[in-house]
C-alpha cells in the first residue's frame, strides 16, 4: 500500500513539474485568477481563464495574442503590426499601413480618419526588421506598445494558444489567434 501511493504521488510531482516548466515541455498553462486579472485584454480573456501558450516554434503574424517581456513584466498582447509595417497613433488610435483593427469592430479594419484631427498625439513610424507592435485587446485600458514602444522579436517569449474558460453548464476553448480583415466599405 504505501509502495503504491508513493508511485501515485510521485507521478503527480513528476506531471506536475513537467507539466509548469515550459523549458521542459514547451508549453505553460496559466490561470488568471481574480488576484492575477487585468483587464488588459478583456473580454477575451476573463477572470478564473486558464491560457494555453507555446514557448518554441511559435507564429509572428498579425492577430496572435503573445507572451512579451518589458522592463521585467510579463504581458500577454496581440500583434498588430509587423516589421516594415507603418505605425500611425492618432489620438491613442492605432492605424497600421492606413487600417485600424479592433476587437469592438471583429477584427474588420478600419481606414484611418482625418488626420487633422489627431490632437493628443500624433505620430508616424515604420517598424525595423526585428519590431512588432502589440496591443491589448481593451484598448482603452492596456499598457501596451502605445505606452513603451515597438518590442523586438527576442522579447517575445511565447504563443498564447487557446483560453479554456468553464461556466455552470460547459466548458469552452476557444482559440486567441484572430484574423484581420479589411473592410469592404471605402
Amino acid at each position: 500500500m504505501i509502495k503504491s501511493v508513493f508511485v501515485v504521488s510521485s507521478f503527480i510531482f513528476i506531471s506536475f513539474i513537467y507539466l509548469n516548466n515550459p523549458e521542459l515541455n514547451g508549453y505553460s498553462v496559466d490561470e488568471k485568477g481574480e488576484d492575477r486579472f487585468t483587464e488588459s485584454n478583456y473580454p477575451t480573456i476573463q477572470p478564473n481563464d486558464i491560457i494555453i501558450s507555446k514557448h518554441f516554434n511559435f507564429s509572428l503574424q498579425l492577430g496572435v495574442m503573445v507572451a512579451v517581456k518589458v522592463d521585467d513584466n510579463l504581458l500577454r498582447k496581440r500583434i498588430h503590426a509587423m516589421p516594415g509595417d507603418q505605425v500611425h497613433i492618432c489620438n491613442s488610435e492605432v492605424y497600421v499601413n492606413g487600417m485600424r483593427y479592433m476587437y469592438s469592430n471583429n477584427w474588420v479594419g478600419e481606414l484611418i480618419d482625418d488626420r487633422q484631427k489627431c490632437i493628443k498625439r500624433n505620430s508616424v513610424f515604420f517598424l525595423l526588421n526585428d519590431e512588432y507592435f502589440v496591443i491589448g485587446d481593451n484598448e482603452k485600458n492596456s499598457y501596451d506598445s502605445r505606452s513603451f514602444g515597438p518590442v523586438k522579436k527576442a522579447d517575445i517569449i511565447a504563443q498564447s494558444l487557446y483560453v479554456v474558460r468553464f461556466n455552470d453548464y460547459n466548458q469552452q476553448v476557444i482559440p486567441l489567434a484572430v484574423t484581420f480583415s479589411k473592410s469592404l466599405i471605402k
